[in-house]
């Protein structure tokens, strides 16, 4: 039983994602005495459990049944010496739920962070709502995926061969989900079009708060318990990388009817779809060649945003950014590096543009292209690991 399907499973446990990127960096790094976890020296563990780890990971790859097969033979040594009639203990498989407020931030971020294989990623997003992953060879992203009406699909379609865009087989790994158009962006992206209901948004009860002159709540405090529970919405947007902003802007606006929200240049363009719709929910960074920059996931304050970014730097996880906000959304922000070194954001506050609203979209100087105030921005938030 130790054995049986032992790479089947993805990291669900924060700590076992950590131990087996260490020793993948090990292997990249050929320092056999200085344990890394994202380039920064990582102790957790002793120096020889990750050359044992890296053994079956160079002879297999870095897979999750590879990063396993060492634990399991440990415990299969282990066996004999158990007490008859024991058990032989373990942590439990999601250990992030044990953070305060139960299924709180650390663990429901976890099913972003922690939940995919140290080898692959994939992002499939429609009416901005939901994420998935596929395996592959290693971390990237697979595709973006748009959700329609039944009956708006086949004037798409039109539309879509109309300007020369050549429909395609859907990827063969995709499986039962593969329907609706697919075809590749500028960038040679897979995009995927298909009818999906819109999921509406959860209510949360309003944000009341004290200002000058303005004061809705009284007689009550406002900072919430130590124990309060974060849970993501939804996935707000996703920023990808692109070696050309304009082409890529041009595409989407033409063949999927998005419109720009703001640009600063050809740095970065945020985009939205038809109204009601968030300022963005797909945004285009420039880079050398395409990739995955971040997802992005909505919380009920500010205090849910910190309070969940400092129960992930708590578990371990890389601080990526923050707190501050965005002058383009308008939406605060913190940042946590997942184990890829992708980014996962927590937010909150952002620009809304209501059915039947134009949105005045302006060209921003760089200076507002990331923030208007927070801590300095650090020197890889922009940097495509994809492309490494």
């Amino acid at each position: 039983m130790l054995f049986w399907r032992l790479g089947a499973a993805t990291f669900w446990d924060p700590d076992e994602a950590h131990y087996a990127q260490t020793s993948v960096e090990l292997i990249a790094s050929g320092d056999w005495l200085a344990p890394y976890y994202n380039a920064q020296p990582f102790f957790d563990k002793p120096v020889l459990f990750h050359l044992l780890q890296s053994i079956p990971m160079r002879m297999l790859g870095p897979t999750e049944g590879a990063s396993r097969l060492v634990p399991a033979l440990a415990a299969l040594t282990s066996l004999p010496v158990a007490p008859a009639g024991g058990a032989i203990r373990g942590e439990p498989a999601a250990r992030s739920a044990a953070a305060p407020g139960g299924s709180g931030a650390a663990n429901a971020a976890a099913v972003f962070v922690s939940s995919v294989p140290v080898t692959s990623r994939r992002w499939c997003f429609w009416n901005s709502r939901s994420a998935s992953r596929v395996e592959g060879p290693k971390k990237r992203i697979h595709h973006l995926c748009f959700g329609t009406t039944a009956a708006e699909l086949p004037q798409i379609q039109k539309t879509l061969e109309g300007n020369g865009v050549r429909l395609l087989d859907p990827p063969n790994e995709m499986g039962p989900e593969a329907s609706g158009l697919w075809f590749h962006d500028p960038d040679g992206l897979f995009v995927n079009v298909k009818a999906a209901d819109r999921k509406p948004s959860r209510t949360d009860p309003p944000w009341i708060v004290n200002t000058p002159g303005h004061y809705g709540r009284l007689n009550a405090r406002g900072a919430p318990g130590r124990d309060l529970a974060v849970k993501p919405r939804r996935l707000g947007h996703t920023i990808v990388f692109t070696p050309d902003v304009d082409r890529k802007l041009d595409f989407y606006t033409k063949n999927l009817g998005m419109r720009l929200s703001d640009r600063s240049g050809d740095l970065i363009a945020f985009m939205h779809t038809a109204p009601p719709s968030d300022h963005h929910v797909l945004a285009l960074l420039k880079d050398n060649k395409s990739g995955f920059h971040h997802a992005s996931f909505e919380v009920g304050s500010v205090d849910e945003i910190e309070i969940g970014a400092q129960r992930l730097i708590d578990k371990g996880y890389r601080n990526g950014w923050g707190f501050g906000r965005h002058v383009l959304g308008s939406n605060f922000f913190h940042y946590i590096r997942d184990p890829w070194n992708s980014l996962a954001e927590y937010f909150c506050d952002i620009d809304v543009i209501p059915d039947g609203a134009t949105w005045d979209a302006r060209d921003w100087p760089a200076e507002d292209s990331l923030y208007l105030w927070g801590p300095p921005t650090p020197d890889d938030f922009g940097r495509n690991y994809e492309a490494d």
